[in-house]
């Protein structure tokens, strides 16, 4: 096993799936408090995203760089499958 980072800027979709069909809303918001988000986002659920196939234990840590950016940390254990 290996630790697999991957730096993106992008927002985490979270989504359950079952043996039945669920109805998400996916609508955006009018605004969004970001520092309520930043930090570190333990998975519980995903959308089948190419850069987690095949990992388990996944994270984002989310931060404000000096510039006003946000850097989003993905990491999680690439399964040896």
């Amino acid at each position: 096993m290996c630790a697999f980072p991957i730096v993106s800027v992008m927002l985490i979709h979270f989504s359950c799936k079952a043996d039945h069909a669920i109805k998400v809303n996916n609508s955006t918001v009018n605004q969004v408090d970001i520092h309520r988000y930043m930090g570190k986002w333990y998975e519980i659920a995903r959308y089948d995203h190419f850069f987690e196939r095949g990992m388990s234990d996944v994270m984002a840590e989310y931060s404000i760089q000096g510039d006003g950016e946000i850097l989003v940390v993905n990491r999680g254990i690439k399964n040896d499958n």
